[in-house]
């Protein structure tokens, strides 16, 4: 099975047992969209090798595109993981300056949805949302 030997090699590259005081686990949105077959598998497996016991987030970050195309976020797969070990998620947005005011509506909207439509109802607490800017050739 091809996934099966991709996935290892994947997980050779990215083993995060030796990282002793890891914090939170940062994905893009693309990354582990479900337009990937592979994207909740891949995730989980890379979770599954956190060890450290300082870690106490994931950060889901969304870029500009990722605001105005339509996404399919793994929360099953994020539900698997949460009951293995407790997290904090967090949405965080990742865009200039000059997007920042509308972006961050669009994305309280998009969190919003996903509450109401209980795919996050196994956190403890609603999930963070952040905002940073992206400094592309100090574009920011």
């Amino acid at each position: 099975m091809v996934f099966a030997e991709t996935n290892e090699g994947f997980l050779q590259d990215f083993d995060l047992s030796r990282l002793h005081s890891l914090r939170s686990l940062e994905v893009t949105a693309s990354s582990v969209s479900q337009t990937r077959a592979d994207a909740p598998y891949l995730l989980r497996d890379v979770f599954s090798t956190i060890t450290s016991p300082e870690f106490s987030e994931i950060i889901l970050v969304f870029q500009r595109p990722d605001l105005y195309r339509p996404y399919h976020i793994p929360f099953d797969a994020f539900r698997e993981m949460y009951s293995k070990r407790k997290f904090r998620l967090v949405f965080c947005l990742e865009v200039l300056k000059k997007y920042r005011t509308a972006g961050l509506e669009v994305m309280r909207r998009r969190m919003d949805s996903e509450i109401a439509q209980q795919r996050l109802d196994f956190l403890a607490s609603p999930p963070t949302l952040a905002i940073r800017g992206r400094n592309f050739w100090k574009g920011d």
